[in-house]
């Protein structure tokens, strides 16, 4: 069963060649009431959940609030960092590639969504409401960019473009810096 999940993002950057996105896909130990058609619950994503998925990036597709036909495109890089799952993105050089980027450049995409397979989860129930903490993603189908998050926790962390000023590349060199530490 393939589980569509959507997060907030909160800030965009613009930086080398402006058609790679990084995006914080997932925040870890953030709780969300979900429905999949079953009732409500609260879900929460633990920290390795998505290790083994991080070895195959480029098998994780680029869409657009889940909308099944070509994708926009695919994933270069993930990477678990110490709250949320990380993944680099190349949009295709394309007209749908560049409206697109245009929406998040201008903003009014504010959400990131994952269709995802889940693997073991814990789940407990407190007082009649039932809470489920994914352990294990057997598999991410893809992150799609959407203007309504389910999720806060999320963003956009880059557009890379030829001309960045300093504040922008200082904030990207952070970024990569954490990410080699992990």
């Amino acid at each position: 069963m393939l589980l569509e999940r959507e997060f907030q993002m909160r800030d965009a950057e613009i930086g080398a060649d402006g058609r790679t996105l990084i995006l914080a896909c997932v925040p870890f130990d953030v709780a969300a009431t979900v429905d999949d058609g079953d009732g409500q619950y609260e879900e929460s994503f633990k920290r390795g959940a998505f290790a083994s998925i991080t070895k195959a990036a480029n098998r994780v597709e680029l869409r657009y609030a889940h909308r099944e036909g070509i994708p926009y495109g695919f994933g270069q890089q993930l990477i678990e960092d110490p709250t949320h799952l990380i993944g680099v993105f190349r949009v295709a050089p394309s007209e749908r590639g560049d409206q697109v980027l245009a929406l998040v450049r201008d903003n009014q995409l504010k959400g990131v969504s994952i269709g995802f397979v889940p693997g073991h989860s814990d789940e407990t129930t407190v007082n009649g409401k039932r809470s489920v903490s994914r352990v294990h993603i057997k598999q991410l189908a893809e992150v799609s960019l959407t203007p309504a998050p389910a999720y806060h926790g999320a963003e956009v962390l880059a557009v890379r473009e030829a001309s960045v000023d300093a504040a922008l590349r200082e904030r990207e060199r952070l970024f990569w810096t954490r990410a080699r530490l992990l």
